[in-house]
């Protein structure tokens, strides 16, 4: 028996519905989203910071689904749709983009008739000769997948504004837009900081120590700049990401608190909230973030912290997420 090897067991995923997956499009596919942005890492913005969710538009009684920002401050518009996108849902988008000061507008839908993405490739050679008056459009198809009880969320950009991901490529310092096939290690993510951001090397090694200790689960990402996600199997709720890694030019080693990917949790949302702020390092606010429906994500740089605090976030979390209340 000692000789034998487990053959491994092949499945082939099964198409599924959205709905079975997420009800609704605005109660619950885009707060997913909103919570899991890592999932657009495929649009090559490098690391996306969520703005806000139903974002009011100036001058209307409209609300954008999703706003965010890239890791510099540019902001992207996302409108989602079930079902094929239509005209009237593109062109919202595109005045939604405009009156809220967006740089791209992202579309997501089960599918785009090829009128749309003809209309969205006109508008991204249009921008090429506009500048920063134009748009640049994404055009994204969604659509699950299930094995067994796991499913498979499958996004893809149909339509990309290559010329403007080119000069964002330009403009940056390192490959942060274009996304990355393989998941980053651990030991990439602290070689990138001993080489990069040499104040934050130890306590980056420390803080990843200190998760793994207290039941973390440190788990690789994809945007181009090196990034890491923390993971925790919370009693009741199952697997949750609180806090992500990411090297970021601007900051250099930095940690990014997930309060939304709670929101469908509040009590465990509050406990995530009183753990981080009762840290004075992240001078953070119960109030705010809880009045902000646990929509915020705010960024620290790794190197500001103690390693008092490293040690203490680690500990807290652990303390927060991994205690059954029930």
């Amino acid at each position: 028996m000692g000789g034998m090897t487990l053959e491994p067991i092949i499945k082939r995923p099964e198409s599924a519905e959205l709905r079975s997956v997420w009800p609704h499009e605005a109660h619950d596919f885009t707060p997913w989203l909103a919570a899991n942005l890592d999932w657009l890492d495929i649009l090559g913005l490098g690391p996306l910071t969520l703005v806000g969710t139903e974002v009011s538009v100036p001058g209307t009684s409209r609300h954008l689904d999703v706003l965010v920002e890239d890791p510099a401050g540019r902001r992207i518009a996302i409108e989602n749709q079930y079902r094929q996108a239509d005209h009237d849902h593109l062109t919202r988008g595109l005045a939604y983009a405009l009156g809220l000061g967006a740089r791209a507008l992202v579309v997501i839908a089960e599918n785009h008739l090829d009128e749309f993405l003809a209309i969205a490739a006109y508008l991204n050679k249009a921008r090429e000769h506009l500048g920063d008056e134009g748009i640049a459009v994404f055009m994204v198809t969604l659509e699950v997948e299930r094995v067994h009880e796991y499913v498979i969320p499958r996004l893809q950009v149909v339509e990309r504004p290559n010329a403007w991901l080119e000069q964002l490529h330009t403009e940056g310092s390192s490959s942060v837009w274009e996304p990355r096939e393989e998941r980053w290690s651990v030991s990439e993510f602290v070689q990138w900081a001993q080489d990069n951001d040499v104040e934050a090397a130890e306590k980056v090694q420390l803080l990843l120590d200190e998760f793994e200790s207290h039941g973390g689960f440190v788990h690789g990402g994809r945007a181009a700049a090196p990034s890491l996600t923390i993971r925790f199997t919370v009693p009741g709720v199952g697997r949750k990401w609180p806090l992500c890694l990411y090297s970021l030019p601007q900051r250099g080693s930095t940690v990014e608190f997930r309060f939304g990917d709670f929101r469908s949790t509040p009590e465990v949302a509050e406990r995530l909230t009183q753990a981080v702020c009762s840290i004075p390092d992240f001078g953070l606010d119960s109030e705010s973030i809880r009045d902000a429906g646990y929509r915020k994500m705010p960024k620290f740089a790794i190197k500001a912290l103690s390693e008092e605090a490293v040690r203490s976030l680690a500990a807290n979390l652990a303390r927060a997420l991994l205690t059954d209340n029930e």
